[in-house]
């Protein structure tokens, strides 16, 4: 009777000391939760209230040395700008940019996160809204959990900028509000 009464004991304890995968939290300390290796390519597909869309692509080029420190080249779409190359890093608080022709480097993507975390960047103050919302893609019709931060420029040009990441996956949505309403859905990506 000993015997049983033991082997019930174990078997509770161990399902009491059981993680339950949804208490855990999703976002995983990793240096290397932003792909980037070269020829990793993102496409999306770009809209706004006047137009039907275009193809935009960003990808990984090469890696690099900046200042004796890896860095990536990445080619691409730059919010409000045009098409340029700036350098991306993973580091341990998130994903890191260094504009091609200016010298400092600044957290662009904090993570690990929570809501309501806020940092600046050279031109915004970045505010995390979510770190576990679900949305759908209507590019891809494919519905992805992500982290979504809000871009807000200091300069107060009333342009604000929301960014839906996927660890591992990368940015998959881009929403612009302004005096106009434009956004960016992942359409295709290549991971190397």
């Amino acid at each position: 009777m000993i015997k049983y009464i033991l082997i019930f004991l174990i078997l509770c304890i161990s399902f009491l000391s059981c993680e339950n995968p949804s208490d855990s939290n999703p976002q995983e300390n990793s240096n290397n939760f932003y792909p980037l290796n070269e020829n990793n390519l993102w496409r999306y597909y770009y809209t706004t209230m006047y137009n039907t869309g275009v193809h935009l692509t960003t990808n990984v080029k090469k890696d690099t040395l900046v200042e004796n420190d890896k860095w990536y080249l990445v080619s691409g779409w730059i919010p409000y700008k045009t098409f340029g190359e700036y350098y991306l890093k993973n580091q341990s608080d998130g994903l890191w940019k260094k504009d091609r022709f200016t010298s400092s480097p600044y957290l662009y993507l904090k993570y690990p996160c929570k809501v309501n975390d806020s940092y600046e960047t050279p031109d915004e103050i970045v505010t995390v809204i979510s770190v576990n919302d679900t949305i759908k893609l209507f590019t891809t019709n494919q519905e992805y959990v992500t982290v979504q931060y809000k871009f807000v420029e200091i300069e107060g040009k009333h342009r604000d900028r929301y960014e839906y990441l996927v660890p591992n996956i990368g940015v998959i949505r881009i929403d612009y509000k302004s005096s106009t309403i434009s956004s960016q859905d992942l359409d295709s990506l290549v991971i190397n």
